[in-house]
């Protein structure tokens, strides 16, 4: 997995290397709040408005990046993403491990097919939060089937976390929380006491961040 991983990293960054990365309509507004974020002015884009219609974890990931490696915001983001390019790949390659336990072929040949996509590549190779929101979720598939086998309080607080930031990328990423809370509902149907207390961790946590940025954020904004 580390060698496909390297070897999709590199292949990604040779791919739009002539070019660098590609940038769309959204992209111009995540790098816009990021710089303006580190410039003091907060989450304002391109054309000095307030960021509201757009979840603001990306931009602030990108600013934080610039902010540590001192690298531009563009290149920050096109970085940053290559790197997503291997770790979606590693994280894919270990779901498919999991899948296909007792069929290490079939899981090896998963993983080359998406080493192989063209699609996967294009994500990767434009700015923007779908490589990270991509990364989320097969984080939270992994966390979610260590959270049945093992019940662990660990795996459950990364379940919860995920849950927070997926719609912090993007809207959609609500729908990662109702999913963990039907595994949730599913796996302790049994014990009424365990499905309320983590059924409520995980609904709290997965709305609040969200229900700030779009409520009291924007209406304070």
């Amino acid at each position: 997995l580390a060698g496909l991983a390297l070897a999709a990293m590199a292949l990604g960054g040779i791919a739009i290397s002539r070019y660098g990365a590609g940038v769309a309509s959204d992209s111009v507004k995540y790098l816009a709040v990021a710089q303006n974020l580190l410039d003091g002015n907060g989450l304002f884009d391109h054309r000095g408005l307030p960021l509201l219609s757009w979840p603001p974890l990306y931009s602030m990931i990108v600013a934080g990046l610039k902010l540590a490696t001192g690298l531009d915001v563009f290149v920050a983001g096109w970085y940053f993403n290559i790197f997503l390019l291997g770790l979606d790949l590693v994280l894919s390659g270990v779901i498919f491990q999991r899948v296909f336990l007792t069929k290490p072929l079939y899981a090896y040949l998963a993983t080359v097919f998406v080493f192989l996509s063209i699609s996967s590549l294009r994500i990767h190779a434009t700015i923007g939060s779908d490589a990270f929101y991509l990364t989320v979720t097969l984080l939270l598939l992994l966390v979610l089937d260590d959270y049945i086998q093992r019940r662990s309080y660990r795996a459950f607080a990364c379940v919860v976390l995920l849950s927070a930031l997926a719609p912090l990328l993007r809207y959609v990423g609500l729908a990662l929380g109702v999913t963990a809370g039907v595994v949730i509902v599913i796996e302790n149907r049994k014990s009424m006491r365990v499905l309320l207390r983590d059924g409520i961790v995980v609904g709290i946590f997965s709305i609040a961040p969200i229900f700030w940025w779009l409520v009291i954020h924007n209406i304070m904004t």
